[in-house]
């Protein structure tokens, strides 16, 4: 699978992220705010 990165983690980013990581993508995610602890537990 891809790794994707994501800049921007808002209400919409989230989601989109959140639905990659399941689908077995490798995600790198930057955002202004901390990331989602739901997220952060999926990854690495």
């Amino acid at each position: 699978m891809a790794t994707i990165r994501f800049i921007g983690l808002g209400i919409m980013g989230a989601h989109m992220a959140r639905n990659l990581k399941k689908a077995g993508h490798s995600l790198v995610l930057n955002s202004a705010y901390p990331v989602p602890d739901d997220l952060r537990s999926l990854g690495k």
